[in-house]
């Protein structure tokens, strides 16, 4: 597991002298989260309005704790607190938060993390949460008519506030400390969500979206926010492999790994979220540090979207046709290049809407990414630009990604995507 110690969690009774007790606990019960737990820097704050809140550090994340945390007497609610944080984390809730307003996104996902959190237990007890939360139960009483996923809530707010002439509802318009002001997805003076009903989430946000910024445009943290996943996921094996009984916990992480939001949304937001015009620009470690400094540079990327679809054999005409049907919806906000390719790049040409009619598909080999990638790295204007592979993922890892932004869109084996974002294609 982690090379953190249960005798280093000392350090931590300054700041909580029940936070020990729960790494100590976690390394047992549920090293799923203990691994998330080990890898956390705590910070003591002055925080009135909120119990606690992540944010970005040293090129990973610390969660901060304010005066409400030190001040609940529940050990449960705290462990309950702690995991809705690591949840932001976990539930690529950044990756799929696309051009979406934060503070109205932040209240949907705060919606949808909570109703994880009290839905799931740990070798049979269900955790808790604070007087002061957003419940997906509440939003439902306040007329809300949908499941509870972060992208419907959050459409749903909106359209609320539309009504009420309030523009897309997730202005700058905020509610007073106690929460006690209307809102729809907004945030108080201390950065909590609050909901549309004027009631308030626990925790802060004041950092998190400092923490968005740093997984989306820092490769190193965001490698390290993704290995940590796998690692927490490959130590709760571990213990389910020595006989430990913990109730939920891995249907827990089956739900929480895989958000219930069709992979056309995110897609899209994920899209958005990727190519922000000429302006947009990554940390990268592909591109020299123009300081000298040993830092990653800065690669620029233009507003045009790459997108590399499959046409070798394996790809008949209707998972094609589901391919181009996404692709005619990008083309309502990006610029296109379309590239037909399978074990070498077929053809390049621009793409507009509806263009799918007059194309002929042309390939129907095998598939190699390889001359794809080295294709595009050739061509200044595409290698800084976003590239989107529909493909059913019959390759090999022959290739080179180059460092180039990729979105993998599968349908089928993903084990050969590597360098890139990976959607999978599941409601085929």
């Amino acid at each position: 597991m982690s090379d953190l110690n249960i005798s280093n969690f000392s350090n931590l009774a300054s700041i909580d002298p029940r936070l020990p007790g729960i790494g100590t606990s976690w390394l047992y019960r549920m090293p799923f989260f203990y691994t998330y737990f080990a890898n956390t820097t705590f910070e003591k704050v002055n925080l009135k309005g909120a119990y606690c809140g992540i944010a970005p550090h040293e090129g990973s994340f610390k969660i901060f704790i304010g005066s409400m945390f030190n001040e609940c007497t529940s050990v449960k609610t705290l462990e309950g607190m702690l995991i809705h944080e690591y949840l932001h984390l976990i539930m690529a809730s950044f990756d799929r938060q696309g051009d979406r307003n934060h503070k109205g996104w932040n209240c949907a996902t705060d919606y949808a993390i909570n109703e994880e959190v009290i839905n799931h237990s740990y070798d049979g007890e269900k955790m808790e949460l604070p007087e002061h939360v957003l419940l997906f139960k509440d939003l439902q009483a306040f007329g809300y008519p949908g499941e509870c996923v972060a992208e419907k809530i959050y459409d749903w707010m909106a359209e609320q506030a539309q009504k009420k002439g309030q523009g897309d509802g997730q202005g700058d318009q905020q509610s007073d400390d106690d929460g006690d002001g209307g809102g729809d997805g907004q945030e108080n003076k201390d950065g909590a969500s609050v909901g549309p009903d004027g009631k308030k989430n626990f925790d802060s946000h004041s950092g998190l979206d400092e923490l968005k910024d740093a997984i989306r445009d820092n490769p190193m943290v965001s490698t390290k926010v993704k290995k940590m996943f796998e690692t927490a996921k490959a130590n709760q094996e571990i213990q389910k492999g020595i006989g430990s009984n913990s109730g939920s916990i891995y249907t827990f992480i089956d739900s929480i790994s895989k958000p219930s939001v069709r992979w056309r949304g995110i897609l899209h937001s994920t899209v958005q979220s990727h190519v922000k015009g000429s302006g947009h620009k990554v940390y990268n470690w592909g591109k020299k540090n123009r300081k000298g400094l040993p830092f990653p540079g800065k690669k620029r990327y233009n507003k045009k979207v790459v997108l590399a679809v499959d046409t070798s054999g394996s790809i008949d005409d209707k998972l094609a046709g589901r391919f181009f049907s996404e692709i005619d919806k990008i083309a309502d906000d990006h610029e296109i290049k379309l590239i037909q390719f399978d074990t070498v790049v077929q053809s390049k040409s621009n793409y507009k809407k509806g263009d799918w009619r007059k194309i002929k598909f042309t390939g129907r080999g095998g598939t190699s990414c390889k001359e794809l990638f080295e294709n595009v790295i050739k061509d200044k204007a595409l290698s800084r630009t976003t590239i989107v592979v529909f493909s059913d993922g019959g390759f090999y890892k022959d290739y080179q990604t180059f460092n180039l932004d990729i979105i993998w869109t599968i349908f089928g084996s993903t084990d050969a995507c590597t360098g890139g974002k990976i959607i999978e294609i599941k409601d085929f």
